[in-house]
């Protein structure tokens, strides 16, 4: 098996798109650029290999993390206080979503691939909003605001929108068009 393509981390630290690993950004490292520190560790106390991940992988991880706004949080919170009064047979949220509700109510900054989790969850739930017990805050609908609600998927795709063109913009700029 051919590995020319693989960078040893003196190659990456002067590589022109995977050279931001390795910027430091203020004490913390590389923890204010998105989770990933120089010593190779990740935010959530991980190892990581930046070698196993993909360049979009890698581009992600430089993006420093996004505060939920004001108006997902309150969604998040309405959702935390309706479970709460509901009985427990009518309770909505899995434990993922819970937490979610928990960091969005306390405004935690979240990584790129929490914001894009977000984006997929509101893709796949859309059809909750069907159902029959939307208007009298069933399960999905305490899922929905737990999630941000309306706000929350408004932010996360807006967000996830400028990830993907700041990445599309970067791939341009690294690979330029080839010409014959």
């Amino acid at each position: 098996m051919d590995h020319h393509f693989l960078l040893d981390l003196g190659q990456m630290r002067v590589h022109p798109v995977y050279g931001f690993l390795f910027q430091q950004r203020g004490p913390a490292g590389m923890q204010a650029a998105g989770g990933l520190t120089v010593s190779g560790i990740g935010s959530n106390g991980e190892p990581i290999n930046p070698q196993a991940m993909s360049a979009s992988e890698l581009y992600r991880a430089s993006f420093a993390r996004e505060r939920p706004p004001a108006p997902a949080a309150a969604a998040a919170r309405r959702a935390l206080e309706r479970r709460a009064q509901q009985p427990p047979s009518n309770r909505g949220m899995t434990p993922v979503g819970l937490a979610r509700a928990r960091q969005l109510l306390n405004r935690q900054e979240l990584s790129p691939t929490t914001i894009d989790r977000m984006v997929s969850y509101f893709a796949r739930h859309e059809v909750d909003k069907q159902g029959s017990s939307w208007e009298t805050y069933g399960k999905g609908r305490q899922a929905w605001d737990g999630w941000g609600g309306d706000p929350g998927r408004r932010w996360a795709r807006a967000v996830a929108r400028r990830m993907d063109a700041a990445e599309r913009n970067a791939q341009r700029s690294t690979n330029p068009p080839r010409r014959r």
